[in-house]
């Protein structure tokens, strides 16, 4: 388990409480965790870490059920640096904080080499459902290797492994259909039901609490060192990581995975019901934080499926990757956008010039016929 923080250790301390108590109520069921708690650090105030460092001793002390190891990565803060923020004072930067979930990630994923494991990241402001922790198990056995026969008979899956678990659905509108396709063809009322789709633009992870498969977390933390390596990456250069995103300020570590997850249809899995919220107030990225109705009962593990989505709502889902024009305020739409827009309008044009025509060779034969 990662968790990202900056200087909001009452916040911190709370998020790592829920898990302690979760872990607590369900001894048998879970695993201790290996924590690794990342830093974002002002260097030129004394003492900045003292907080988090005493809290850690807390929890090593009193909450060992829950946490197996706790490590405390620190990473140093560039003021100089321009990236997006509503308050750098309060809440560092868009760079500052890729550079956090760097510096976790890395850890987790040199500990993973030894032994292997899934890594979930969260970040110190959130509320978890009471079942969190069951649903990113159930996930987690979905990114272990299965067989499309294995998949189907145990829950009527395709089959395909899940690389990434986010705890809420969201899905960018289309400039199509907007999110109407959500309401058509997710279950939003079994709290039981997981969905999972093949990511593409308008593929939505919530980044505040979400699972990595092992194998992902590696593509995902080069991508990151790419971006950062590079200056922001870049949307205009074909080389680069985000090539051709629609979403995204330089920086952004949620956009990064939504985007290397959609070039190569990856998969996502969310639960019907959110799981997961943040804390009222402000945020680096919101002005207020947006605050999502959860869960409030409990599911146990061997009670999800992954019914929640139809072969026929993926792919119509599948059709409709087309990002909303509120999207398009950074580079555009892409020529294969326009032409399919132009293509779609032409259609329509042909397709009212035939009926026209269809009716005027109805009249002639009318008259026609009235003439006789």
């Amino acid at each position: 388990m990662v968790v990202m923080t900056y200087k909001r250790v009452e916040r911190l301390r709370l998020a790592l409480l829920s898990v302690s108590d979760m872990m607590a109520s369900a001894k048998l069921r879970h695993r201790p965790f290996e924590l690794i708690v990342t830093q974002s650090v002002d260097q030129d105030i004394p003492d900045f870490t003292k907080p988090v460092v005493q809290l850690l001793q807390t929890m090593r002390t009193e909450h060992a059920h829950a946490f197996k190891s706790i490590e405390h990565i620190t990473v140093p803060v560039q003021k100089e640096d321009s990236s997006f923020t509503n308050n750098l004072q309060l809440y560092g930067n868009k760079r500052n904080s890729m550079q956090n979930l760097m510096g976790g990630l890395r850890r987790a994923v040199e500990r993973t080499q030894k032994v292997p494991s899934n890594i979930m990241v969260l970040e110190d402001d959130v509320i978890l459902s009471c079942d969190i922790l069951e649903y990113f198990s159930y996930a987690s056995s979905q990114m272990a290797a299965v067989t499309v026969t294995d998949a189907n008979s145990a829950n009527g899956a395709d089959g395909h492994n899940v690389d990434v678990a986010s705890t809420e659905l969201v899905s960018r509108p289309s400039f199509f259909v907007g999110n109407s396709d959500t309401n058509y063809f997710f279950e939003r009322n079994n709290p039981s039901s997981t969905i999972t789709v093949s990511a593409n633009s308008r593929t939505v992870v919530k980044t505040y609490a979400w699972l990595l498969s092992q194998a992902y977390a590696k593509e995902y933390l080069h991508a990151l060192v790419q971006v950062n390596s590079k200056e922001g990456d870049g949307i205009d250069d074909p080389t680069k990581t985000l090539f051709g995103c629609y979403f995204c300020e330089p920086y952004c570590y949620d956009h990064v995975v939504e985007w290397t997850l959609a070039k190569q249809g990856r998969r996502v899995m969310y639960p019907s019901v959110p799981r997961v919220t943040q804390t009222q107030g402000s945020g680096m990225t919101y002005a207020v934080n947006p605050v999502t109705p959860i869960y409030q009962l409990f599911v146990p593990e061997e009670m999800y499926t992954r019914d929640g989505l139809s072969p026929t709502g993926e792919t119509a889902i599948w059709w409709f990757d087309l990002p909303g024009d509120s999207t398009w305020t950074h580079t555009g739409p892409s020529t294969g956008y326009y032409v399919a827009v132009v293509s779609m309008v032409l259609l329509c044009v042909l397709g009212w010039f035939i009926r026209l025509k269809i009716r005027r060779i109805q009249a002639s034969s009318n008259v026609r016929i009235k003439r006789r």
